[in-house]
């Protein structure tokens, strides 16, 4: 599933609970830059009813939506989180 932020790869387990994997390139930017993003996704899936399905998901950034500022923006981490909520519900939903 494609977002305009990410890209998720996900998968029925046999396991009670969701596992998350998340991929970043070094191309999104520098160390503080990549573990921003990687902290902003693992928020929002602690915070979601997702993390109670049985799934692996893993979510890859798109480098070409963000810009090269080492921080991201206020905006752009909003529509981070809607763009990982939304597809959380999509894939919840898909079971």
């Amino acid at each position: 599933m494609r977002k305009k932020t990410v890209l998720f790869y996900y998968k029925k387990n046999d396991l009670n609970n969701s596992r998350l994997g998340i991929a970043v390139s070094k191309k999104f930017g520098k160390a503080v830059r990549r573990n921003s993003f990687k902290r902003q996704v693992r928020e929002v899936f602690r915070k979601s009813t997702f993390k109670n399905s049985s799934f692996d998901i893993l979510v890859v950034s798109n480098n070409r939506y963000f810009k090269r500022d080492i921080v991201m923006t206020d905006e752009q981490i909003k529509n981070l989180r809607d763009n990982l909520s939304s597809a959380f519900i999509e894939i919840t939903k898909s079971e």
